[in-house]
């Protein structure tokens, strides 16, 4: 046999044999990588013990951490084939990592976090309000609360008690927020420099405080459906207002059954609604029946309780309107397609992305989850009980708003108190 021959087939063998030898060695590394199979449970709420099954994950309890989200767990007790951890605080929905000693990052399994929701109450009934409703929060966790059947707006910052920020008797007066007056306030809200807007619903009119104290009318001036400009424009009981990044305000004009966008010189146009009805559609083509509470995501997509059709809508910034949840009145937890509201008034979202429902006639503080699952934050029957969860009552809770810290305040009309929610 030549020499070169000779060489070719040595050659030929060496390199089968180095293949092996790296698939072999490819398959080794992977049999001793740790990998997870499953959690047990998938779901809780704080504190939950978890066990982690797998395999290779060690036994040395300090040189592996596992993370929900970011939030890191406690880690109980460790072996080869499983771990036992401790749920953390705020771990939210999502998959489960763990890190080695050698900084490699290992996913598993999907965990389902449960929010633990503890209700107080943050102003009781001996601040004398009558049917508290819109409530909105500025950056500092100052309060601003529409007390309805007093015609006032009402403030409270976090270690102050409540006071009278603007209004007095009913009527329809512009000045100095000590001589002005308003004709059952519905909404409020709040800008980045420090302007509080009103629905003035009596009165039909979007009203507009300065941080120096005047109340001015913005748009608005009797009952109607007309767009236009400042006291050219029309509104019919207005209740809700959303502030978007540019400034503009956007209403729901409860009475018209459409959504405003008021524009901060004044200019109002109907973004979304027509007729009372159940359509979804673009701009004028949707319709509303009572829309009430908005608020918008990051993306500027608005979410409307839509009061007296039951159910929870998105708006495009394009006036694309469709439906979230909702149909017929009712309760029913679950799917996005079969959950039930009754007569919901107000949404927010929290910091991780669950949109926070005010279930007026339900008594109950809903959540709809980023997956698409409606499930019961706080509330039962009704009632006016602090505590855990299902374990607290409210009666008719109407607003709602999250401040700067995650907490949540809520106008718990029926009771005429502001009730306060701290999520873990």
């Amino acid at each position: 046999m030549k020499t070169g021959i000779k060489i070719g087939i040595v050659m030929l063998v060496m390199g089968i044999l180095c293949s092996c030898s790296k698939e072999e060695d490819a398959a080794l590394i992977q049999d001793t990588k740790a990998s997870i199979s499953s959690l047990s449970p998938s779901k809780g709420p704080k504190e939950t013990l978890v066990t982690i099954s797998g395999k290779n994950f060690g036994a040395d309890i300090n040189g592996l951490m596992v993370f929900f989200n970011d939030r890191e767990a406690i880690v109980e007790s460790i072996k080869d084939t499983q771990i036992v951890v401790k749920v953390p605080v705020m771990g939210q929905t999502g998959q489960v990592h763990l890190q080695t000693a050698l900084d490699e990052i290992i996913t598993g399994p999907q965990f389902v976090y449960e929010y633990t929701a503890d209700v107080t109450t943050y102003i009781g009934a001996d601040a004398e309000m009558r049917s508290p409703r819109g409530i909105a929060i500025d950056s500092d966790g100052r309060l601003y609360i529409a007390d309805k059947f007093n015609n006032r707006i009402l403030t409270k910052g976090p270690a102050s008690e409540v006071e009278v920020f603007a209004g007095s008797t009913q009527g329809m007066v512009d000045g100095p927020i000590d001589q002005a007056k308003f004709y059952n306030p519905e909404g409020v809200a709040v800008d980045d420099l420090g302007n509080v807007y009103v629905a003035d619903s009596g009165n039909s009119r979007i009203r507009k405080i300065t941080p120096d104290g005047m109340v001015n009318t913005l748009a608005g001036a009797r009952s109607g459906d007309a767009d236009g400009s400042g006291l050219f424009a029309q509104f019919k009981h207005p209740v809700r207002i959303a502030i978007d990044t540019s400034g503009d305000l956007y209403v729901s004009d409860a009475g018209n059954n459409r959504i405003r966008k008021v524009s901060p010189e004044g200019d109002v146009i109907t973004f979304a609604g027509s007729s009372k009805g159940t359509a979804d559609g673009v701009g004028t083509t949707a319709q509303f029946y009572n829309p009430m509470g908005l608020t918008l995501d990051d993306q500027g997509v608005i979410y409307v309780a839509d009061n007296e059709n039951q159910r929870i809508r998105v708006v495009t910034p394009e006036g694309l309107v469709t439906t979230l949840s909702g149909s017929t009145e009712g309760f029913e937890n679950g799917a996005l397609e079969t959950a039930l509201f009754d007569y919901p008034s107000d949404v927010v979202f929290d910091t991780f992305g669950n949109l926070i429902i005010a279930d007026t006639d339900n008594h109950q503080i809903r959540w709809i989850s980023p997956e698409g699952s409606v499930k019961t934050l706080a509330g039962s029957s009704q009632g006016q009980i602090d505590g855990k969860g299902t374990e607290a009552k409210f009666k008719n809770p109407y607003g709602i708003c999250k401040g700067p810290d995650g907490i949540f305040y809520v106008t718990d009309t029926g009771n005429n108190t502001i009730r306060k929610i701290t999520l873990e």
